[in-house]
């Protein structure tokens, strides 16, 4: 019956069980307690009047006994203790016989005390009456001058009735007292009874309880233990075993659900299988990919975990120390790759560690060389990138590292030329002055002519290495802007006084326009040779009687200059290629041009470095437009 209810009724008829016999087990125990308390309560009232009335009677009777003799001994002229009038004792006689009296009729309102207590009162009613007689026959004849033998004889019955009705009151305590205790055995009976009554009801409804109790926990803890095992089962790997409880409730909806979902998981554990099997297929496919890739990387790779143990070596990095992938995967990395720099021979591994602690890619110092197997030394550049785990915890470093050794070489040459051109830059100056000193002496016009054409020669030769010098210091990011506050207009008279002689020589026109800006802060020296190689373009590529218009102008907080010419301008499959090094515009002979062709390309190293740009816009046989945009303010 209980597998077709539901846990909620289940224990809604447990619990209602267990209240019912609560009450059962109360009230059985509040009716015993009641009977016994009510059995107590009957022998109270049966035995306190009755014994309260024989205290009175035996009082009662002791009180008559000296009041006679004492009055009787005073009549006969017996001297007594009491000093009272024989008058007085009479009244406080006859007060107690009254008394006496009185206790009897409340005897007889009490009604019958047991079966024995209509033989009793029949001896009490007589008794009674003989003392009481007798106590009124002796008080009237002392009260009548009595004679003294008379007084004496009904003194002597007196006696003789209240002896006896002493015994009889003693009897009666006697007898009592042999009835409360009776009466107290059985009362005690009755507990017991009660008792044993209550014991059995309470050990029925404990068994009852535990039974139904045991029922409910086969009924709701067994299949919960059922399910636990087919838990543990499932666990284990086995999705064939099946939850077998029979059952309506909860618990038997909760076992078709279970094995509905083994069902599911055993359905998505085949599928997630073979998806297992597909993926570790193409993982593998993927750290092959992987690995190939790695040893095919032109870079030294040399992975380390956290304790600096190798972990990956490629190929480019056996190639670079000298050590094989075998004999260092799992060795500590110190003891195979040695980085030290250049100047003091000192170990570097601080970007390696800064790496593994901040979880940030760390370069190494310039200038470090590495120590090979066969104890060569190779200058290399590095860099330490972290390895994070799936919760994004460092564990361990890539060091990647390469040869350098072309780029030391080509720095080496750089340094060489830059030197030379220095060396050729004071000669060649000295011959360009020592020329136009020889100008302004010439006397004939054939000689101003040839000392003219070697003049030009030469100036061409010093700016041909001006810009190889130039171009030198671009190239090894060593041009650093000192910036001042610039006063546009002075700056730009500078230029045109430096490329006047040019202008007039091509008998050009000069057209200044500045409509507002007068200062910005710029490096002014950068900002004057990008304006003097723009003025030299416009002047070189410019028509015979052409000219140039400088346009100053502010645009959105930046300062804007334009320079525009009226020369051949630029054909528009070069337009792409203008700011490279090297160029030179094919529409137009320029054999007889300075310079080398990095005008344009070092004008727009000089714009970005003062965080401006360059463009233009050209026309073929009407002019070109250069513009150059520079921050008003240090940025």
């Amino acid at each position: 019956m209980l597998k077709n209810l539901t846990i909620k009724a289940k224990l809604l008829i447990y619990f209602g069980l267990l209240i019912v016999l609560a009450a059962i087990v109360g009230t059985a125990n509040t009716y015993s307690n009641h009977q016994i308390a009510a059995k107590f309560d009957s022998i109270s009232e049966d035995s306190v009047p009755w014994i309260q009335y024989l205290e009175k009677s035996n009082l009662a009777i002791n009180r008559i006994a000296r009041g006679i003799l004492d009055i009787s001994l005073q009549k006969l002229g017996v001297e007594t203790t009491d000093q009272g009038t024989l008058e007085g004792k009479k009244a406080i006689l006859l007060a107690i016989i009254t008394d006496f009296d009185k206790a009897h009729h409340d005897y007889d309102s009490l009604g019958p005390h047991n079966s024995s207590d209509t033989s009793f009162r029949n001896q009490i009613e007589s008794g009674t009456h003989e003392i009481k007689t007798a106590s009124l026959e002796i008080i009237g004849l002392i009260g009548s001058n009595g004679g003294d033998q008379i007084i004496l004889a009904k003194t002597e019955e007196l006696s003789n009735a209240l002896d006896d009705f002493g015994e009889l009151i003693a009897r009666a305590f006697e007898n009592e007292y042999e009835e409360i205790e009776l009466n107290h055995v059985a009362a005690d009976a009755l507990a017991k009874s009660f008792i044993w009554i209550n014991a059995a009801i309470i050990f029925s409804a404990i068994t009852l309880a535990i039974s139904v109790g045991l029922a409910m926990r086969r009924s709701i803890v067994g299949p919960l233990k059922i399910f636990a095992d087919t838990g543990r089962e499932v666990a284990r790997g086995n999705l064939e075993i099946a939850v077998k409880i029979d059952s309506k409730d909860e618990v038997g909806e909760l076992a078709d659900s279970f094995n509905q979902m083994t069902i599911n998981l055993a359905t998505l554990y085949d599928g997630l299988e073979a998806k297992v099997v597909e993926r570790t297929r193409e993982l593998s496919q993927l750290s092959k990919r992987n690995g190939i890739l790695l040893q095919s990387i032109s870079d030294a790779i040399v992975a380390i975990d956290r304790a600096w143990n190798i972990i990956e070596w490629n190929r480019a990095a056996e190639t670079l120390t000298g050590y094989n992938r075998d004999e260092t995967m799992g060795k500590q990395f110190r003891d195979y790759v040695h980085f030290v720099r250049e100047r003091n021979r000192s170990e570097n591994i601080s970007f390696i560690e800064e790496a593994m602690l901040y979880g940030k890619v760390k370069f190494m110092d310039n200038h470090t060389f590495l120590i090979c197997k066969d104890k060569t030394e190779i200058p290399i550049g590095n860099s330490a990138s972290p390895i994070f785990d799936e919760e994004k915890k460092v564990i361990g470093v890539m060091v990647i590292f390469r040869d350098l050794t072309q780029e030391y070489k080509s720095q080496a040459l750089k340094t060489d030329f830059k030197y030379a051109s220095h060396q050729m830059r004071t000669p060649v100056t000295k011959i360009a002055w020592d020329l136009e000193s020889a100008l302004d002496l010439a006397d004939g016009e054939e000689k101003k002519g040839l000392i003219q054409d070697a003049y030009e020669s030469t100036r061409s030769i010093a700016k041909m290495v001006d810009e190889l010098l130039e171009l030198s210091e671009i190239d090894q990011e060593v041009v650093i802007p000192h910036y001042d506050m610039v006063n546009i207009s002075e700056m730009i008279a500078g230029v045109f006084s430096e490329v006047d002689h040019a202008v007039k020589r091509r008998k050009l026109g000069l057209v200044y326009s500045n409509t507002s800006v007068i200062n910005i802060e710029t490096d002014k020296e950068l900002l004057k040779k990008i304006l003097v190689k723009l003025m030299d373009n416009a002047i070189n590529y410019n028509k015979e009687n052409g000219k140039i218009y400088l346009e100053v102008q502010e645009m959105k907080g930046a300062l804007v200059i334009e320079i525009r010419d009226t020369g051949i301008g630029i054909l528009e499959q070069q337009q792409p290629i203008v700011f490279t090094k090297f160029f030179r515009g094919s529409n137009f002979n320029t054999s007889n041009l300075s310079g080398a062709g990095l005008g344009l390309f070092i004008s727009r190293a000089y714009a970005e470095v003062l965080n401006g740009k360059i463009w233009f816009k050209s026309e073929p046989d009407i002019g070109t437009s250069f513009f150059i945009s520079i921050p008003k303010t240090r940025g």
